[in-house]
């Protein structure tokens, strides 16, 4: 069937056709580029499949008595860009499963760099949920039942295998991780991290070769990823363990040869600051939910068929994700996505400017407002939705 004919007449006056065959023309050639991918590397993936397949485990459905702490945050993707700077607040929430008791809720800001915001805000979202980490483990008495605290993401974060790009950022990471593991292993409780999004290659660099793994990590598209090898060769309620962090130290190097003169530092910089970090266990794991998608669980201190008991018992059909993930995921994305975090941050901005009464600069006879948007457009559109919202 032509595109032509695929489209209805009524869609066509909705849709640019130079844009829409621009589209078409761009998806054809990825197409193509996709099945050269898929031609060269489909023996590799049956290579994998067969010899991953011996160490793959069953898990079981079971009730438990155990309470998690589950934490996660959210921004949004582009800071607030006043005519002062930027900045961007961050909503962190957590959650104690099972329980009635109401999700906490806090604010962090971010002032992100000019060049590197997104990824800024991002790096700031993790410190301060990693402080949120070791807090609630400050507050845990062995009374409360607490088998683990899980954050959304990896735990420990990626970076600190990474050559920093800010030394200063990285010590405190480090600090932070340091106290967080020495107050879980006082306390006897577990860490973890739920990674939905799936990027890494850590199967093929452990059923492959490590001149086959070094090709593949000079390509920027893969089927080899960690996911899509997990859900050809995991069936629901499986698992397949791949060691800890010390088996696969190497792969940081090679999937990043950037960093190859600074591995060995940061190997001994963890192995003086953070021994505990090598203790963490990878799994990749699909749970009994219709949709049958992998995910990656990074656990410290934690018994993984338990763990992963738990997980796999309390996911739903839909979030393919335990529970506690989904419902602390939907709180944090609710305050900061769905009521528009920056805006509401921008109107008790303004408030307390004009409470402080510092909102108006007056310089050399001229009256000028220094709290604008360098956008206006964007003011327009903070107004209609805060319209929408008082209403």
């Amino acid at each position: 069937m032509s595109l032509d004919r695929w489209m209805e007449e009524e869609e066509k006056e909705f849709v640019s056709s130079t844009l829409l065959y621009n589209l078409y023309d761009k998806a054809k050639q990825y197409t193509k580029s996709f099945q050269k991918i898929l031609n060269e590397e489909k023996n590799l993936i049956e290579e994998i499949y067969w010899n991953a397949r011996d160490d793959v485990k069953k898990v079981k459905m079971w009730k438990f008595s155990e309470k998690i702490v589950a934490i996660d945050s959210s921004f949004e993707p582009i800071p607030m860009s006043l005519s002062i700077g930027k900045i961007a607040p961050i909503v962190i929430a957590y959650i104690i499963y099972p329980t009635n008791i109401k999700p906490e809720i806090s604010v962090i800001l971010s002032i992100p760099e000019e060049l590197e915001e997104v990824s800024d805000i991002s790096f700031m979202a993790k410190i301060n949920e990693l402080i949120v980490m070791k807090n609630v483990l400050e507050k845990i008495d062995v009374k409360d039942n607490i088998y683990a605290i899980i954050r959304d993401g990896e735990f420990p974060l990626n970076e600190i295998f990474f050559k920093p790009y800010y030394a200063k950022e990285r010590e405190e990471l480090m600090k932070i991780l340091g106290k967080t593991y020495n107050l879980a292993k006082n306390k006897g409780i577990g860490l973890a991290g739920i990674v939905k999004r799936i990027s890494t290659r850590h199967i093929a660099y452990k059923y492959l070769s490590k001149e086959e793994f070094k090709k593949i990590c000079r390509k920027k598209y893969t089927l080899l990823n960690d996911y899509i090898l997990a859900d050809i060769i995991l069936e629901r309620g499986e698992y397949l363990l791949l060691g800890d962090y010390h088996d696969i130290i190497r792969y940081f190097e090679l999937i990043n040869p950037k960093n190859k003169t600074n591995l060995k530092k940061v190997k001994e910089n963890i192995d003086e600051i953070l021994p505990e970090v090598w203790s963490t266990n990878i799994v990749l794991y699909k749970p009994y939910s219709n949709m049958e998608t992998p995910v990656k669980l990074l656990s410290y201190r934690l018994n993984i068929e338990k763990i992963l008991e738990i997980c796999i018992s309390s996911t739903p059909d839909y979030p393919p994700y335990p529970d506690f993930m989904n419902i602390v995921d939907k709180v944090s994305m609710e305050y900061s996505r769905e009521l528009k975090i920056n805006d509401l941050f921008w109107l008790m901005l303004r408030k307390a400017f004009q409470e402080e009464e510092i909102s108006i600069l007056e310089i050399a006879g001229k009256t000028k407002n220094i709290l604008k948007f360098s956008n206006i457009q964007k003011l327009e559109l903070i107004n209609r939705r805060l319209t929408r919202f008082i209403k």
